[in-house]
């Protein structure tokens, strides 16, 4: 089993998202140069990885990928699933983009939060699963199984969390609150 992990890719007008990591998630102006790391989805990376499943993270946003070329790269690679972030702040956005996903390959929502509008995000044709909250363990379980289904949040401990995937983005990644001096900052 392949699985492809997505942050993916979330324009406006002369602007970009800030989704996993960011807080609140928001578009800010192109040219702000603020990049938070998606630590969720880097540790479910791992667990996968850690369980067995291929995976690979690609975080669209950080190297601020269109969509055309997002869409392209799920065309290209051989993954058997893409996992693909999602929160309230970009779920119009998203809506088209997880859609056109889902004509490519299938596709499991990773969904933040309790669960509500779940089981809407399960009805789109090709979505195999949504994974509410944390995203380890349900992301696993949808890897694994072929259910048409809504995985609760169910976190791990955080003694339990592997040590998050990392790849050459990593000095990409800055993050200004944090008070840290300009640069890379993991």
């Amino acid at each position: 089993m392949n699985v492809l992990v997505c942050n993916p890719p979330w324009f406006g007008p002369g602007r970009w998202g800030l989704r996993l990591g960011a807080d609140p998630p928001r578009l800010v102006a192109l040219e702000d140069r603020e990049v938070p790391w998606p630590e969720t989805l880097a540790s479910a990376t791992s667990f996968l990885r850690d369980h067995g499943v291929t995976a690979f993270l690609v975080d669209s946003l950080a190297v601020r990928e269109s969509v055309a070329s997002f869409l392209e790269r799920i065309r290209d690679l051989s993954a058997d699933l893409v996992a693909v972030a999602t929160c309230a702040a970009s779920l119009s956005d998203d809506l088209p983009l997880i859609r056109a996903a889902a004509e490519l390959r299938e596709v499991v929502v990773l969904w933040p939060g309790g669960g509500a509008g779940a089981d809407l995000l399960l009805e789109i044709p090709g979505v195999r699963a949504v994974v509410c909250g944390e995203p380890e363990r349900g992301l696993l379980a949808a890897a694994l199984l072929t259910d048409r289904t809504v995985y609760p949040p169910d976190p791990l401990p955080p003694a339990d969390l592997p040590r998050p995937y990392r790849d050459y983005l990593v000095h990409r990644y800055r993050y200004p609150l944090a008070g840290l001096p300009e640069g890379p900052q993991l």
